[in-house]
């Protein structure tokens, strides 16, 4: 591309049409002539020869592209399955989940991809749970003439790597919840409403059993919860600290494995997660439970995505696990409409 200033006065048809403005031009008046990227058509120039002042026009090259049609091509490239791309506003497209899921970022990709020149792609945090219709990343090319080189820089990547950007679909799955202390009515009440209320977000069924502290209940309620199909067993309460707790010597019984003990986040700290099989199987505390939303529900959120959470995983929550009120926005938002 070549950047040129010229005189408005001077200014020809055949010298400028299909040029591209550099900046906002404005006639005496104040009224818009041109808007920054408008490829300047034959009605343009001669507007613009009405009056006189020095405007500054870009001269594509033969092989370079506009800023739309290459934001166009970007935002395609890097759009997975279940998002859809919106825009162009003011140069930017919008990437939006088409439906409620775990957002996925291969943050390497992007890294890779906003290296290149001219690109920039900014996106939510990775394993964020988002509703139908929610904003999770941006992209733009800066420049309103770039080469076209570029943007096949950022195709042969995601052709090598895969989209950076996608929405996985929490399933439609049930949910165990082992409840290891007798509740009274209300308590009760609040207890499954709550529970309730989280799992609606995603779609699930809820299956509550309250039982005795002994290692034969517990052996008996996880195996039952396993039989009826749940996916996510969640255990609330006992001694997590007690390597002979009934829920450790009943995940043992059922030959299931026990994956970490402990999570690097707090609030959070008082976590367990083991597997039988495929089925995965969560200890809490109950205040856990109850509140509205924390780390732990990230974790549900993956597991009902038909993600296998690993202890490296969940080591991984150290950066970023002490949790803030202003830190809300990384969890769904239970309560606040439908998921």
């Amino acid at each position: 591309m070549r950047a040129i200033s010229v005189d408005t006065a001077e200014l020809t048809a055949d010298r400028a049409v299909g040029l591209v403005a550099a900046s906002d031009v404005r006639g005496e008046a104040g009224e818009a002539i041109l808007r920054k990227g408008q490829v300047v058509t034959t009605g343009d120039v001669e507007r613009l020869r009405r009056g006189r002042q020095t405007i500054h026009l870009i001269a594509p090259d033969p092989t370079d592209l506009h800023q739309d049609e290459a934001g166009r091509r970007l935002s395609a490239a890097i759009a997975g399955p279940g998002l859809e791309v919106k825009g162009p506003t003011a140069g930017q497209y919008s990437l939006v989940a088409r439906e409620a899921g775990l957002l996925k970022v291969d943050a390497e990709t992007l890294l890779r991809l906003n290296c290149v020149p001219n690109v920039a792609i900014f996106t939510l945090f990775d394993d964020q749970y988002v509703p139908v219709g929610e904003e999770v990343g941006a992209a733009k090319v800066v420049q309103l003439v770039v080469a076209a080189s570029d943007l096949e820089q950022v195709e042969t990547i995601v052709r090598e790597r895969g989209a950076p950007l996608s929405v996985k679909p929490i399933l439609s799955r049930r949910v165990g919840v082992l409840v290891r202390e007798r509740l009274k009515p209300k308590p009760r009440a609040r207890f499954q409403h709550a529970i309730q209320g989280k799992l609606a977000w995603f779609r699930s069924e809820i299956d509550l059993e309250e039982i005795a502290e002994t290692d034969g209940d517990s052996l008996r309620a996880l195996s039952g919860q396993i039989e009826r199909g749940a996916a996510v067993v969640l255990i609330a309460g006992g001694a997590w600290g007690d390597p002979l707790d009934p829920a450790f010597v009943a995940l043992e019984r059922l030959g299931g494995q026990l994956e970490r003990v402990g999570l690097p986040a707090e609030p959070g700290t008082l976590f367990w997660l083991g597997y039988v099989g495929e089925v995965a199987v969560i200890g809490l505390p109950m205040c856990a439970l109850l509140a509205e939303a924390g780390i732990v529900d990230l974790i549900v959120a993956k597991l009902l995505a038909g993600e296998h959470v690993t202890n490296r995983e969940l080591a991984g929550y150290g950066h970023g696990g002490l949790l803030k009120r202003y830190m809300s926005y990384r969890f769904p938002p239970f309560g606040h409409g439908d998921g």
